[in-house]
Protein backbone atom coordinates (compact mmCIF):
# COMPACT_ATOMS: atom_id res chain seq x y z
CA UNK A 1 0.00 0.00 0.00
CA UNK A 2 1.64 3.56 -1.05
CA UNK A 3 1.16 6.06 1.55
CA UNK A 4 0.35 9.74 0.60
CA UNK A 5 2.59 12.62 1.41
CA UNK A 6 3.06 16.45 0.38
CA UNK A 7 4.61 17.12 -2.90
CA UNK A 8 7.45 19.25 -0.72
CA UNK A 9 8.27 16.60 1.60
CA UNK A 10 9.28 14.40 -1.64
CA UNK A 11 11.58 16.94 -2.80
CA UNK A 12 13.45 16.90 0.69
CA UNK A 13 14.16 13.52 0.40
CA UNK A 14 14.70 13.38 -3.02
CA UNK A 15 17.11 16.08 -2.53
CA UNK A 16 18.43 15.03 0.66
CA UNK A 17 19.00 11.58 -1.35
CA UNK A 18 20.70 13.70 -4.35
CA UNK A 19 22.64 15.35 -1.15
CA UNK A 20 24.46 11.97 -0.54
CA UNK A 21 26.79 12.44 -3.91
CA UNK A 22 26.59 15.85 -4.80
CA UNK A 23 24.30 18.40 -3.09
CA UNK A 24 22.16 20.99 -4.57
CA UNK A 25 23.80 24.09 -6.32
CA UNK A 26 24.02 26.20 -9.54
CA UNK A 27 26.99 26.66 -11.25
CA UNK A 28 28.55 30.03 -13.24
CA UNK A 29 28.99 29.87 -16.96
CA UNK A 30 32.15 28.91 -18.05
CA UNK A 31 33.89 29.23 -21.24
CA UNK A 32 35.09 26.50 -23.57
CA UNK A 33 37.57 24.12 -22.32
CA UNK A 34 39.17 21.92 -24.89
CA UNK A 35 38.35 18.23 -24.05
CA UNK A 36 40.53 15.04 -25.06
CA UNK A 37 39.37 11.82 -24.82
CA UNK A 38 40.09 9.03 -22.12
CA UNK A 39 40.62 5.76 -23.50
CA UNK A 40 37.74 3.44 -22.13
CA UNK A 41 39.23 1.00 -19.37
CA UNK A 42 37.45 -2.56 -18.93
CA UNK A 43 34.40 -3.00 -17.47
CA UNK A 44 30.72 -2.25 -17.04
CA UNK A 45 28.89 0.97 -15.59
CA UNK A 46 25.59 0.97 -13.89
CA UNK A 47 24.18 4.48 -13.98
CA UNK A 48 20.23 6.28 -13.04
CA UNK A 49 18.35 7.33 -16.49
CA UNK A 50 14.85 8.96 -16.89
CA UNK A 51 15.53 8.83 -20.02
CA UNK A 52 11.97 7.11 -20.85
CA UNK A 53 9.90 8.88 -18.62
CA UNK A 54 11.09 7.46 -15.00
CA UNK A 55 14.25 7.09 -12.87
CA UNK A 56 15.54 3.72 -13.91
CA UNK A 57 18.58 1.38 -13.77
CA UNK A 58 20.72 1.19 -16.60
CA UNK A 59 24.24 -0.12 -17.54
CA UNK A 60 26.66 0.33 -20.36
CA UNK A 61 30.21 -0.99 -21.40
CA UNK A 62 32.97 1.31 -20.11
CA UNK A 63 32.85 3.62 -23.67
CA UNK A 64 29.33 4.21 -23.42
CA UNK A 65 27.92 2.24 -26.06
CA UNK A 66 25.47 -0.85 -24.98
CA UNK A 67 23.16 1.35 -22.85
CA UNK A 68 20.45 -1.43 -21.88
CA UNK A 69 17.78 -0.45 -18.98
CA UNK A 70 17.77 -3.03 -16.30
CA UNK A 71 14.75 -1.56 -14.14
CA UNK A 72 10.63 -1.51 -15.02
CA UNK A 73 9.06 -0.61 -11.90
CA UNK A 74 6.56 2.69 -10.97
CA UNK A 75 9.56 2.80 -8.29
CA UNK A 76 11.97 5.31 -8.26
CA UNK A 77 15.49 3.17 -8.20
CA UNK A 78 18.57 4.78 -8.14
CA UNK A 79 22.26 4.59 -6.50
CA UNK A 80 23.15 1.32 -8.33
CA UNK A 81 26.34 -0.46 -6.92
CA UNK A 82 27.90 -3.59 -8.90
CA UNK A 83 28.83 -6.60 -6.57
CA UNK A 84 32.88 -7.25 -6.82
CA UNK A 85 32.12 -10.32 -8.79
CA UNK A 86 29.89 -8.21 -11.11
CA UNK A 87 27.41 -10.67 -11.27
CA UNK A 88 25.03 -8.83 -8.75
CA UNK A 89 23.60 -4.96 -8.58
CA UNK A 90 22.58 -3.38 -5.44
CA UNK A 91 20.23 -0.29 -5.78
CA UNK A 92 17.51 1.82 -3.92
CA UNK A 93 13.80 1.71 -4.64
CA UNK A 94 11.77 4.43 -3.48
CA UNK A 95 7.80 4.95 -3.00
CA UNK A 96 6.87 8.62 -1.72
CA UNK A 97 8.49 8.90 1.89
CA UNK A 98 10.05 5.42 2.22
CA UNK A 99 12.81 3.41 0.16
CA UNK A 100 14.18 -0.40 0.38
CA UNK A 101 17.59 -1.61 -0.59
CA UNK A 102 17.15 -4.56 -3.42
CA UNK A 103 19.59 -6.32 -5.21
CA UNK A 104 19.10 -8.08 -8.79
CA UNK A 105 21.48 -9.81 -11.48
CA UNK A 106 23.72 -7.81 -13.45
CA UNK A 107 21.09 -8.62 -16.08
CA UNK A 108 17.84 -6.90 -14.26
CA UNK A 109 16.61 -10.32 -13.50
CA UNK A 110 15.78 -11.79 -9.92
CA UNK A 111 14.88 -8.60 -8.29
CA UNK A 112 14.71 -8.68 -4.72
CA UNK A 113 13.87 -6.26 -1.97
CA UNK A 114 16.35 -7.33 1.18
CA UNK A 115 15.33 -4.16 3.69
CA UNK A 116 11.72 -3.48 4.81
CA UNK A 117 10.56 -0.58 7.24
CA UNK A 118 8.96 3.19 6.77
CA UNK A 119 12.62 4.68 6.57
CA UNK A 120 14.43 5.53 3.86
CA UNK A 121 17.09 3.73 3.65
CA UNK A 122 19.46 4.44 0.09
CA UNK A 123 23.34 4.14 -1.65
CA UNK A 124 23.95 -0.10 -1.06
CA UNK A 125 27.39 -0.28 -1.36
CA UNK A 126 28.90 -4.18 -1.47
CA UNK A 127 32.14 -4.96 0.73
CA UNK A 128 35.00 -5.66 -1.55
CA UNK A 129 34.64 -10.03 -0.37
CA UNK A 130 31.15 -9.52 -1.32
CA UNK A 131 29.56 -11.00 1.62
CA UNK A 132 28.02 -7.57 3.14
CA UNK A 133 26.56 -4.25 2.21
CA UNK A 134 26.62 -0.92 3.62
CA UNK A 135 23.94 1.44 3.46
CA UNK A 136 22.21 4.67 5.15
CA UNK A 137 18.87 5.21 6.06
CA UNK A 138 16.99 8.60 6.85
CA UNK A 139 14.69 8.30 10.33
CA UNK A 140 11.53 10.50 9.47
CA UNK A 141 9.42 11.87 12.06
CA UNK A 142 5.76 14.08 10.52
CA UNK A 143 6.87 14.56 7.40
CA UNK A 144 10.30 15.63 8.29
CA UNK A 145 13.45 13.79 7.93
CA UNK A 146 15.39 14.11 11.64
CA UNK A 147 18.95 12.50 11.16
CA UNK A 148 20.54 9.22 9.37
CA UNK A 149 22.74 6.46 10.24
CA UNK A 150 24.82 4.17 8.38
CA UNK A 151 24.15 0.02 8.31
CA UNK A 152 25.60 -3.22 7.23
CA UNK A 153 24.19 -6.22 6.99
CA UNK A 154 24.54 -9.64 5.11
CA UNK A 155 24.78 -9.53 1.12
CA UNK A 156 20.97 -11.37 1.38
CA UNK A 157 19.48 -8.63 3.59
CA UNK A 158 19.85 -10.47 7.27
CA UNK A 159 21.77 -9.01 10.41
CA UNK A 160 21.34 -5.48 10.16
CA UNK A 161 23.59 -3.67 12.50
CA UNK A 162 23.63 0.52 12.95
CA UNK A 163 26.76 1.08 12.55
CA UNK A 164 26.69 5.25 13.52
CA UNK A 165 24.02 6.60 16.28
CA UNK A 166 23.27 9.88 16.09
CA UNK A 167 20.17 11.25 17.53
CA UNK A 168 16.75 13.76 16.30
CA UNK A 169 18.24 16.07 18.98
CA UNK A 170 21.92 16.53 16.89
CA UNK A 171 19.90 17.19 13.59
CA UNK A 172 23.06 14.78 12.22
CA UNK A 173 23.70 12.77 9.00
CA UNK A 174 25.89 9.78 8.41
CA UNK A 175 25.90 9.02 4.38
CA UNK A 176 27.07 7.56 1.57
CA UNK A 177 29.06 4.73 2.75
CA UNK A 178 32.72 3.41 1.06
CA UNK A 179 34.98 0.62 1.68
CA UNK A 180 37.98 0.25 1.77
CA UNK A 181 39.84 -2.48 -0.62
CA UNK A 182 40.87 -4.25 2.31
CA UNK A 183 37.15 -4.38 3.90
CA UNK A 184 38.79 -3.20 7.24
CA UNK A 185 37.37 0.43 7.12
CA UNK A 186 34.74 2.03 6.05
CA UNK A 187 34.41 6.51 4.55
CA UNK A 188 31.53 8.07 4.82
CA UNK A 189 30.01 11.64 5.14
CA UNK A 190 28.81 13.53 8.10
CA UNK A 191 26.46 16.16 7.65
CA UNK A 192 25.82 18.82 10.31
CA UNK A 193 22.54 20.29 9.20
CA UNK A 194 22.80 22.95 12.22
CA UNK A 195 26.41 23.99 11.43
CA UNK A 196 25.82 23.69 7.63
CA UNK A 197 28.94 21.63 7.72
CA UNK A 198 29.64 18.76 5.46
CA UNK A 199 32.99 16.46 6.45
CA UNK A 200 34.45 13.14 5.07
CA UNK A 201 35.14 10.58 7.89
CA UNK A 202 36.15 7.19 8.49
CA UNK A 203 35.61 4.66 10.76
CA UNK A 204 36.25 0.62 11.13
CA UNK A 205 34.18 -1.86 9.43
CA UNK A 206 32.56 -2.64 12.75
CA UNK A 207 31.83 1.35 13.36
CA UNK A 208 34.67 2.19 15.64
CA UNK A 209 37.64 3.90 15.24
CA UNK A 210 36.04 7.17 14.05
CA UNK A 211 38.34 9.57 12.50
CA UNK A 212 37.73 13.25 10.55
CA UNK A 213 39.41 13.55 7.28
CA UNK A 214 38.63 16.88 5.77
CA UNK A 215 37.95 19.90 7.41
CA UNK A 216 35.75 22.96 6.44
CA UNK A 217 34.84 25.88 7.74
CA UNK A 218 32.08 28.47 7.17
CA UNK A 219 32.96 30.80 4.68
CA UNK A 220 32.60 34.86 5.18
CA UNK A 221 30.00 36.34 3.72
CA UNK A 222 30.58 38.96 0.94
CA UNK A 223 28.62 41.64 -0.74
CA UNK A 224 25.32 41.11 -1.97
CA UNK A 225 24.72 37.79 0.41
CA UNK A 226 23.41 38.32 3.67
CA UNK A 227 22.48 34.90 4.58
CA UNK A 228 24.50 31.63 5.42
CA UNK A 229 27.85 31.00 3.38
CA UNK A 230 28.46 27.22 3.61
CA UNK A 231 31.31 24.60 2.18
CA UNK A 232 30.60 20.71 1.45
CA UNK A 233 32.75 17.58 1.21
CA UNK A 234 30.46 14.51 0.03
CA UNK A 235 30.72 11.16 -1.53
CA UNK A 236 34.29 9.78 -0.66
CA UNK A 237 35.43 6.75 -2.23
CA UNK A 238 38.42 4.65 -2.58
CA UNK A 239 40.46 3.85 -5.00
CA UNK A 240 41.31 0.16 -5.46
CA UNK A 241 44.87 0.26 -4.29
CA UNK A 242 43.17 1.97 -0.88
CA UNK A 243 45.78 4.81 -1.22
CA UNK A 244 43.50 7.55 -2.38
CA UNK A 245 40.10 8.97 -1.93
CA UNK A 246 37.88 10.81 -4.14
CA UNK A 247 34.84 13.04 -3.22
CA UNK A 248 32.52 16.00 -3.53
CA UNK A 249 34.36 19.48 -2.60
CA UNK A 250 32.15 22.98 -2.69
CA UNK A 251 31.65 26.44 -1.75
CA UNK A 252 28.67 28.40 -1.83
CA UNK A 253 26.69 31.02 -0.80
CA UNK A 254 22.72 32.00 0.01
CA UNK A 255 21.87 35.37 -1.05
CA UNK A 256 18.54 36.71 0.41
CA UNK A 257 16.27 34.66 -1.67
CA UNK A 258 17.50 31.27 -0.76
CA UNK A 259 19.18 30.68 -3.78
CA UNK A 260 23.00 29.58 -3.55
CA UNK A 261 25.28 30.70 -6.33
CA UNK A 262 28.78 28.47 -6.60
CA UNK A 263 32.12 29.41 -6.37
CA UNK A 264 33.68 26.18 -6.39
CA UNK A 265 32.31 22.63 -6.14
CA UNK A 266 33.85 19.63 -8.26
CA UNK A 267 35.90 16.51 -7.61
CA UNK A 268 38.64 16.49 -5.81
CA UNK A 269 41.01 13.41 -4.76
CA UNK A 270 43.07 13.25 -1.38
CA UNK A 271 45.36 10.82 0.14
CA UNK A 272 44.03 8.05 2.21
CA UNK A 273 44.72 9.45 5.30
CA UNK A 274 43.19 13.03 4.05
CA UNK A 275 46.35 14.93 2.77
CA UNK A 276 47.36 16.44 -0.32
CA UNK A 277 43.72 17.21 -1.43
CA UNK A 278 43.72 18.49 -4.94
CA UNK A 279 40.98 19.38 -7.23
CA UNK A 280 40.55 16.91 -10.61
CA UNK A 281 37.94 19.29 -12.43
CA UNK A 282 38.07 22.73 -12.97
CA UNK A 283 36.18 25.60 -11.44
CA UNK A 284 34.18 25.75 -14.49
CA UNK A 285 33.40 22.10 -14.41
CA UNK A 286 30.65 20.26 -12.03
CA UNK A 287 31.95 17.21 -10.92
CA UNK A 288 29.53 14.60 -8.82
CA UNK A 289 28.83 10.92 -8.07
CA UNK A 290 32.84 10.04 -8.88
CA UNK A 291 34.31 6.27 -8.81
CA UNK A 292 37.16 4.92 -9.74
CA UNK A 293 37.33 2.43 -12.78
CA UNK A 294 38.82 -0.96 -11.48
CA UNK A 295 42.31 -0.70 -12.29
CA UNK A 296 42.42 2.82 -10.78
CA UNK A 297 43.19 4.59 -13.84
CA UNK A 298 39.89 5.91 -14.86
CA UNK A 299 37.06 8.09 -12.92
CA UNK A 300 33.82 7.80 -13.98
CA UNK A 301 31.28 10.86 -12.83
CA UNK A 302 27.94 12.97 -13.24
CA UNK A 303 28.86 15.99 -15.07
CA UNK A 304 26.69 19.28 -16.08
CA UNK A 305 29.92 19.98 -18.52
CA UNK A 306 30.63 23.85 -18.80
CA UNK A 307 27.40 25.30 -20.19
CA UNK A 308 25.09 25.57 -17.05
CA UNK A 309 23.53 29.18 -16.56
CA UNK A 310 24.30 31.63 -13.61
CA UNK A 311 21.27 31.89 -11.83
CA UNK A 312 18.68 29.75 -13.13
CA UNK A 313 17.53 28.74 -9.93
CA UNK A 314 17.40 25.03 -10.33
CA UNK A 315 18.95 22.01 -8.71
CA UNK A 316 21.32 20.46 -10.27
CA UNK A 317 20.59 17.09 -9.14
CA UNK A 318 16.97 17.64 -11.66
CA UNK A 319 18.54 19.33 -14.35
CA UNK A 320 18.28 17.65 -17.55
CA UNK A 321 22.01 18.72 -18.60
CA UNK A 322 23.19 15.98 -16.04
CA UNK A 323 25.03 13.51 -18.09
CA UNK A 324 28.05 10.27 -17.64
CA UNK A 325 31.38 11.45 -17.69
CA UNK A 326 34.42 9.01 -17.73
CA UNK A 327 37.92 10.80 -17.49
CA UNK A 328 41.83 9.90 -16.84
CA UNK A 329 42.43 9.61 -12.87
CA UNK A 330 44.66 12.72 -12.63
CA UNK A 331 41.69 14.74 -14.20
CA UNK A 332 42.54 14.77 -17.83
CA UNK A 333 40.91 13.55 -20.94
CA UNK A 334 37.64 14.26 -20.02
CA UNK A 335 34.75 11.86 -22.54
CA UNK A 336 30.91 12.30 -22.08
CA UNK A 337 29.72 8.92 -22.38
CA UNK A 338 25.64 9.85 -22.78
CA UNK A 339 24.30 12.16 -25.14
CA UNK A 340 20.43 13.10 -24.81
CA UNK A 341 18.17 15.41 -23.03
CA UNK A 342 17.64 13.16 -19.87
CA UNK A 343 19.05 13.05 -16.29
CA UNK A 344 21.59 10.62 -15.80
CA UNK A 345 23.62 9.65 -12.59
CA UNK A 346 25.21 7.98 -10.05
CA UNK A 347 27.14 5.75 -11.97
CA UNK A 348 28.99 2.84 -10.92
CA UNK A 349 32.04 0.70 -12.40
CA UNK A 350 32.13 -2.81 -12.22
CA UNK A 351 33.14 -5.88 -13.68
CA UNK A 352 32.46 -7.13 -16.95
CA UNK A 353 30.49 -10.58 -16.75
CA UNK A 354 29.39 -12.51 -19.69
CA UNK A 355 25.06 -13.79 -19.62
CA UNK A 356 25.85 -15.97 -22.68
CA UNK A 357 25.05 -19.53 -21.57
CA UNK A 358 27.89 -22.02 -22.40
CA UNK A 359 27.55 -24.42 -25.23
CA UNK A 360 26.03 -27.69 -24.01
CA UNK A 361 27.65 -29.84 -27.70
CA UNK A 362 31.21 -28.42 -26.95
CA UNK A 363 34.01 -30.37 -24.53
Amino acid sequence: MTHKTSASMRRTLRGLTAATCFGAFIIPRAASAQVLPAPAAAGRIAFVSDRDGNREIYVMNADGSDQTRLTHSAADDGSPCFSPDGRKIAFRSAFETHAQICVMNADGSDQVRLTNGPDYHSRPVFSPDGRKIAFHSFYLEQDSVTHADIYVMNADGSDQVRLTHNTRESSRMSLGASWSPDGNKIAFEYDDVKEQLDDIYVMDADGSNVSRLTYNQNLPTTGGFTARATVFNRAPSWSPDGSKIIFNHGEYLYGETGVSVTEKCGIYMMNADGSNQTPLTSGVEVGLSARFSLDGSKIVYSSEGTTAQQGDGRDAFFNERLKIFVMNADGTGRTQLTHNSATECFPSWGPAVSTTKPDSSSG
